[in-house]
């Protein structure tokens, strides 16, 4: 029987690091798709390029978005997994945050907000999902204050950059992809380059998060062991 044991503290920096440069990737990817223009693409490349387009559903950008929320909301219930099983404070302040980052990772894929209230709609009603989601948000804002202040500093600064970082593409961005949308049209490059960079701010602020986050969980457990059994002869 053989133990390894794993220091966590050198994780977070490396995971970040890869999820860092396939954002970057995919933000090029998408980039090239919008501006090469899927339409006039043959069908093997329009069908490729359809795969990183923002706009379009249950493609590899918004399977990758969705999978990075996953393991966001992952992180959150494992950490509300090590509050229970010591101090049991806040145990629900970090389910609700799990529940909520799930619930983000859905509607990545199944864009509920987009198909309630399109961007693109003429009659003005696109502006109303960012309403109703930074009205939920500040009420959960409100009851997690208390939560929010007994975190340790590196971990608050990380949180606030990472949003800051998402919802200026998640709602700043996009709201200025909604009015340009009313104002010149969507049929166009402009409108198309706004949608890559709202995505690619969502991108890198859950990357963000998942460091800071993932930094949390190596403060809180130092390393993990793990141990091979090994074969054991039966005796004759």
């Amino acid at each position: 029987m053989s133990t390894m044991k794993l220091q966590l503290e050198q994780y977070p920096r490396r995971i970040a690091i890869i999820l860092a440069i396939a954002a970057g990737l995919f933000t090029l990817l998408a980039a090239t798709a919008q501006i090469l223009d899927k339409e006039e693409l043959d069908e093997p490349l329009s069908r490729i390029a359809r795969q990183f387009d923002p706009d379009e559903e249950a493609n590899v950008f918004n399977w990758y978005q969705s999978a990075t929320l996953l393991c966001c909301a992952a992180a959150l219930a494992v950490t509300a997994g090590i509050a229970r099983g010591s101090d049991g404070r806040f145990v629900n302040h970090w389910r609700g945050l799990a529940l909520l980052l799930l619930f983000a990772a859905i509607d990545e894929t199944a864009q509920i907000h987009e198909n309630l209230f399109s961007s693109g709609d003429s009659s003005g009603r696109w502006y109303l999902w960012i309403l109703l989601y930074v009205g939920v948000l500040a009420l959960i804002g409100l009851a997690y204050v208390r939560f929010f202040f007994r975190l340790p500093r590196s971990v608050r600064w990380g949180w606030v950059i990472a949003a800051a970082v998402y919802l200026g593409g998640a709602v700043g961005v996009e709201l200025l992809d909604g009015y340009y949308a009313e104002a010149v049209g969507t049929d166009n490059l402009v409108y198309r380059m706004i949608a890559v960079v709202s995505e690619a701010m969502e991108m890198f602020g859950v990357v963000l998060f998942l460091h800071a986050q993932l930094s949390y969980l190596a403060s809180r457990i130092a390393e993990v062991r793990v141990v091979f059994a090994g074969e054991t002869n039966p005796q004759a």
